[in-house]
């Protein structure tokens, strides 16, 4: 990937040869194979086609500043088309409404739930602290949470002193909260 932007300077300034230019092209495919196994094939066929373009212009027998023209051209059109499409992705992302995720932060047995929050760790520390209550004052306490990926609940436990690990029955669950409405889920 890192042969790009040397190879549209080098072409740009005329430093390198329509026939040197192609085979840095295919060392850069395959660098791109190699790091993620997708080749980049639009800005591929862009280089490709400045190659060639420089081959007609040479084979014109225009002079290198032409070529150099040609190619700023070409590059300056390709930054265009570049341009435009960000421009069209930034407008499509803005009409998607993420989807919001809440933690709920709740004692299941007893049936309380202690509420709603932005952030794990404020329905975490909502649960410390009402456990921390229901322990005599100046009692050492450490408290850990034990995640579940799968269901994405985290239950809280305690160890008071030198006593075991005990779980406290406060868990916190991630909440997604949808954007908009899917009719096809009540199919």
């Amino acid at each position: 990937m890192s042969a790009r932007i040397p190879l549209k300077m080098a072409l740009l300034m005329g430093k390198v040869s329509a026939e040197d230019a192609a085979g840095v092209i295919d060392e850069y495919r395959a660098e791109v194979l190699a790091a993620d196994g997708q080749a980049y094939d639009g800005e591929l066929a862009m280089l490709r086609g400045l190659v060639n373009t420089l081959r007609v212009v040479a084979q014109d027998g225009s002079t290198a500043e032409k070529q150099r023209a040609e190619v700023r051209r070409l590059l300056h059109q390709r930054a265009g088309d570049d341009a435009a499409a960000r421009e069209e992705a930034t407008a499509a992302a803005a009409t998607v409404t993420p989807e919001l995720t809440v933690y709920r932060a709740e004692h299941p047995d007893s049936g309380i739930t202690l509420g709603h929050y932005g952030t794990s760790s404020a329905a975490r520390a909502h649960c410390e602290a009402v456990e921390r209550r229901s322990w005599p004052v100046g009692t050492t306490l450490a408290f850990d949470w034990i995640e579940d990926d799968e269901d994405r609940v985290a239950e809280l436990v305690v160890t008071a002193g030198q006593n075991e690990e005990s779980t406290t029955g406060y868990i916190v669950t991630a909440l997604e909260l949808a954007s908009e409405y899917d009719a096809e889920a009540d199919e």
